[in-house]
């Protein structure tokens, strides 16, 4: 019965507006080792799990924590990302990458 509710308890909760989260960058790949693309939760959001995704294209969604909405009006961001494999070794072109005489 809302006759009986007074003051703050007859109003919703506002919820806390943050920044769409950026497209998360892939670390680059190397001639020892593929990219990698490794997700970090903040305060007003989270990544879907795994948090550490290796080569290919991955899908990846930012959840605002209850109580948040971003500034688009929106409580989820999707992006795609493409994580690189391996630059390989090389012994034709001494100015390129990976280049092993």
């Amino acid at each position: 019965d809302l006759t009986q509710l007074t003051g703050e308890e007859c109003f919703e909760p506002v919820p806390v507006e943050a920044e769409v989260p950026a497209a998360p960058v892939p670390a680059a790949p190397t001639c020892t080792a593929p990219g990698s693309l490794t997700l970090v939760d903040t305060e007003t959001y989270t990544w879907g799990a795994p948090l550490v995704r290796g080569v290919g294209t991955h899908e990846v969604t930012a959840t605002a924590r209850d109580g948040v909405v971003f500034t688009n009006g929106k409580t989820t961001a999707t992006f795609t990302v493409t994580v690189l494999p391996q630059i390989p070794i090389q012994s034709t072109d001494a100015n390129a990458a990976c280049y092993v005489a």
